[in-house]
């Protein structure tokens, strides 16, 4: 999320920390992957899913911003074969 509470993007996954120590005998800290917001809309675009694209308003406060998501989060799981 940006500061108006607007998605700029996804994570998707998280570096696996204790097995990257374990080779490198280094702990990785905060190491994410995730997809950019213009990704996610061709995804969209391209299987027809209907969304609406926000415009920036004031920037809010962090408690605001988690207020105004936290009903919208979940976690998707995707299994290929």
């Amino acid at each position: 999320m940006d500061q108006s509470g607007l998605v700029i993007g996804i994570a998707t996954s998280k570096l696996n920390a204790a097995a990257v120590a374990g080779a490198t005998g280094d702990i990785p800290q905060n190491v994410n992957f995730g997809l950019k917001v213009s990704t996610i809309l061709n995804l969209l675009d391209s299987n027809q899913i209907d969304y609406s694209v926000g415009t920036k308003s004031r920037n809010l406060s962090k408690p605001d911003i988690a207020a105004k998501i936290g009903p919208t989060v979940v976690m998707v799981l995707c299994n290929i074969d």
